[in-house]
């Protein structure tokens, strides 16, 4: 999730509440794909909530034929592209299906070029949520809430 966290950044999750888009959660990936535990913890972005229909088209995102605009991803490198053109039925782990089922989540790394997200391992049902990141606390030079 770089720039946003780092490595050892320390934060405290809400488990409460309804997620909404572009919220930063915490949650265990799902089993079956080379090289991710299911056990480690993952933090990313929500993109898509159940029922959305999600496309990057010309390096931007839209949701349910909008367009949205990404202002999270500013501190990134603008001169390579961040999000390679794709739809839904491109994904591995999909079934082909555009929308996000019932109870799922499509999630994306705020560094778009290196993030293992659900354009690698598919839709997080909400069973695997941990929660949602309240603030960071550490390192104390980086407090934010969110």
């Amino acid at each position: 999730m770089r720039p946003t966290f780092e490595n050892k950044d320390q934060n405290i999750l809400r488990k409460f509440g309804k997620i909404k888009r572009f919220d930063i959660i915490v949650f265990n990936p799902p089993k079956g794909y080379a090289g991710i535990n299911p056990k480690d913890h993952f933090i990313k972005r929500v993109i898509g909530l159940p029922g959305d229909k999600i496309t990057f088209k010309d390096n931007k995102l839209y949701i349910n034929g909008k367009k949205y605009s990404e202002t999270f991803l500013k501190d990134i490198d603008d001169s390579k592209d961040v999000t390679v053109d794709f739809k839904m039925e491109d994904l591995p782990a999909t079934n082909h299906t555009k929308k996000v089922p019932a109870d799922s989540y499509f999630v994306m790394g705020d560094n778009r070029a290196h993030s293992s997200d659900s354009r690698y391992f598919g839709f997080v049902k909400s069973n695997r949520i941990d929660g949602i990141v309240f603030f960071r606390f550490s390192p104390i030079s980086k407090f934010r809430f969110f």
